[in-house]
């Protein structure tokens, strides 16, 4: 079930004060685009995702446990959880779940075309990995794959190669650390929609449709009420 965008941006404007003081945010929400499972709101140089979708919310909070170590994987600061009750006009019940994360520049035309010349193989990176280790052994390491990917990959504009390999770094990234998708194989959601740039760098900012371990995810339960009983005792 998806949620009610007007619900949403409802809920955005009354938690507000809340949100900013648990994620820092700083300035006023940005809308930037909704899907079927959520909208996004940027706050200066981060993104606040309000979604239902509960794996790829698991799967944030298992990458920001990790670590935000890689280039090209977005960097996530907060995730957490509240479930709805009848205040904010929205589906009572429903969790809703608030990812916090770095805000990315539109993807070039470049990088719109490597995606989708490559997206298929992306989508199977389980696939090319194992020829890889069949080609090249158990104990090969970067150097190899890098060999590898490079005579896989043909001879596309050079401009095109480095963001292949940029691209092809951040889905072995999600596969060499359990983030699969819904029916365990390699996570395959790649479109330009879910792509960015921090510079010059290709970044993945959208893992939904995945399943993967679970981090710590902040209950906001006690954090809303306060907020409810604040906004009541002011009327």
């Amino acid at each position: 079930m998806g949620l009610n965008f007007r619900g949403i941006s409802n809920l955005v404007r009354k938690l507000g004060p809340k949100l900013v003081e648990w994620a820092s945010l700083k300035g006023e929400p940005e809308f930037i685009g909704s899907g079927t499972k959520g909208s996004a709101y940027r706050f200066g140089d981060k993104v606040l995702k309000i979604t239902n979708d509960k794996k790829e919310a698991e799967s944030a909070s298992y990458l920001k446990s990790v670590g935000n170590t890689h280039p090209n994987i977005y960097h996530i600061f907060n995730v957490g959880q509240y479930k709805l009750g009848d205040e904010f006009d929205l589906d009572s019940g429903v969790i809703v779940y608030f990812i916090v994360y770095e805000y990315l520049d539109d993807p070039s035309g470049t990088v719109s075309e490597m995606v989708g010349l490559y997206g298929a193989a992306l989508g199977h990176i389980d696939e090319v990995i194992d020829i890889f280790y069949d080609n090249f052994g158990d104990d090969a390491g970067d150097e190899e794959w890098v060999m590898f990917i490079k005579n896989k990959m043909g001879e596309p504009n050079p401009e095109q190669n480095k963001y292949f390999f940029q691209a092809f770094s951040a889905a072995k990234f999600l596969w060499d650390n359990n983030i699969f998708n819904e029916d365990g194989g390699a996570w395959n959601d790649w479109h330009e929609g879910n792509i960015g740039m921090r510079g010059d760098e290709l970044v993945l900012f959208d893992i939904g449709y995945s399943n993967s371990p679970k981090g710590d995810i902040d209950v906001l339960e006690s954090l809303i009420r306060e907020m409810i009983m604040e906004m009541q005792n002011a009327k």
